[in-house]
């Protein structure tokens, strides 16, 4: 049958498979039941003597198991995604922005697909938090950089190092401040860090009436 992402195969043993034509010859696939990366889950159908394809994209199989029907979830995946886990989500425009470390750019692409590309950021730094304010993106990194860009140039470097150690969280405000929470290193870092727009630091602690480790704003 030929179905929502090409041909499908049924087998007299081996279960369902996807199939694509390639310069080399038909590539076959085999088709699972789930779409988490972190669990393989057999189809219990091995003899498969039917597949039928319906308007909305189902695919029913006849087996010598009985009558299944296989359905897209409502979440799914985004094709040319590393598995690893995501640090950072961040909306911006038509566009949405990943950080698993490296960032990815996510653009739709369909009206179930969506497009991914990684954005050129330096190998050494590992991206850990991301926020906007106005035109300038901010990225914190594990190693206490706080990285602007606009228009996909680095346009502001802030170092923290001296202060702590990874910024994992960031939060633009209306007024075109940023805010941070940082990890400590050698001691507890209790408080909350405001960047201005001219790119100067404001640390506010115990004196300023904040006495714990800030985890979200």
């Amino acid at each position: 049958a030929a179905g929502p992402e090409g041909l499908l195969f049924g087998t007299q043993t081996s279960g369902l498979f996807r199939g694509r034509v390639e310069p080399t010859g038909l590539q076959l696939q085999k088709v699972f039941g789930g779409n988490d990366p972190h669990r393989i889950e057999e189809l219990p159908f091995r003899t498969v003597h039917h597949v039928y394809v319906d308007r909305d994209g189902s695919i029913w199989l006849g087996s010598g198991q009985g009558l299944g029907l296989l359905q897209s979830r409502f979440f799914s995946g985004v094709s040319g995604m590393p598995n690893n886990n995501t640090l950072s989500v961040h909306p911006a425009d038509d566009r949405v922005l990943l950080s698993l470390g490296d960032v990815y750019e996510i653009r739709p692409g369909g009206e179930r697909d969506f497009t991914a590309r990684p954005l050129p950021v330096s190998g050494e730094r590992f991206v850990t938090s991301m926020a906007s304010t106005g035109e300038r993106l901010w990225m914190g990194t594990a190693n206490g950089l706080l990285l602007g860009r606009t228009d996909g140039r680095e346009t502001r470097r802030i170092d923290l190092t001296d202060r702590g150690g990874g910024i994992f969280y960031l939060l633009g405000d209306h007024r075109g401040d940023l805010w941070l929470c940082q990890a400590p290193t050698d001691t507890p870092l209790k408080g909350v860090t405001r960047v201005r727009p001219d790119g100067t630091t404001k640390f506010y602690d115990a004196d300023d009436g904040v006495e714990n480790r800030i985890l979200v704003l």
